[in-house]
């Protein structure tokens, strides 16, 4: 879904660059989504490996990733700027 996000919101500032313009927004969500795909290469890259990381860390991604989740849900139906 990630991926989805990050190409629909590309493609849109491409096709119309007053998009890309009318606040900043947009450009905020698309570095949440990929920093975002960055956690998530990081811990796939930790499963293949077997590693096993701190239940803090754990704790630390998890709400780290709802958070950034709901202000990138925000972020689309607010428009704040």
């Amino acid at each position: 879904m990630m991926l989805i996000v990050l190409g629909v919101g590309t493609k849109l500032m491409l096709l119309n660059p007053t998009i890309a313009k009318s606040g900043a927004w947009l450009h905020v969500k698309l570095s949440f989504d990929i920093l975002l795909m960055i956690e998530n290469l990081y811990l796939l890259y930790v499963l293949f490996k077997n590693k096993i990381l701190s239940d803090k860390i754990y704790e630390i991604l998890y709400w780290g990733s709802y958070v950034s989740f709901i202000l990138m849900i925000a972020l689309t139906m607010f428009r704040p700027f």
